[in-house]
Order: structure tokens, then sequence, then C-alpha cells
């Protein structure tokens, strides 16, 4: 099974991102396919570091179009599909 994780906070850090990377983590080591994506960092906060090498995060390019919301989930939509088409390969 895949699963996404849509982080925006992701550059911030703090409890509710620990907790979701932690949460990811765990699914990880049960076998289950996980993708973190991110709009809004240009960086990973520290508490988050440490998870950089166990899970794949996907950072989306920022532009002027992300500032409207139909353009920003458009993107992250499109995102999404790029990563499950790239797995069909696998």
């Amino acid at each position: 099974m895949n699963l996404i994780f849509i982080l925006p906070q992701i550059g911030k850090g703090g409890g509710q991102v620990i907790q979701a990377l932690e949460l990811a983590l765990m699914l990880k080591k049960n076998g289950k396919k996980i993708y973190i994506l991110t709009d809004r960092a240009k960086t990973v906060s520290k508490d988050s570091l440490k998870y950089i090498k166990y899970l794949d995060i996907h950072k989306i390019n920022r532009n002027p179009l992300n500032y409207f919301v139909l353009f920003r989930y458009l993107t992250i939509f499109l995102t999404t599909l790029k990563i499950l088409k790239n797995q069909k390969k696998l």
C-alpha cells in the first residue's frame, strides 16, 4: 500500500509534524510505501532532520501560482500522479 502525507509545516517542525513523521516511519517499518509532500519549506526543521534518511520527502517548488489555493492543490495532485507513475515503472 502506498500512502502520501502532505506536510506543509515541515520547515517549522513542531509536535504535529513530528507525530506525522513518527507515524509515517512506523507505517514504513510495517511494509507500507510512504511519501511525504511539502510545499512551504525551503529547509527542513532540526527536529525533522533525523527522518530524512528514512522517508521519501518530496519538495514541491514554489512559484507564484502556489499562492492561489486551486493551483496549489493542483500542483500537489500532479506531483502525486508523478510519484505514482514512477512507482509503476519499478
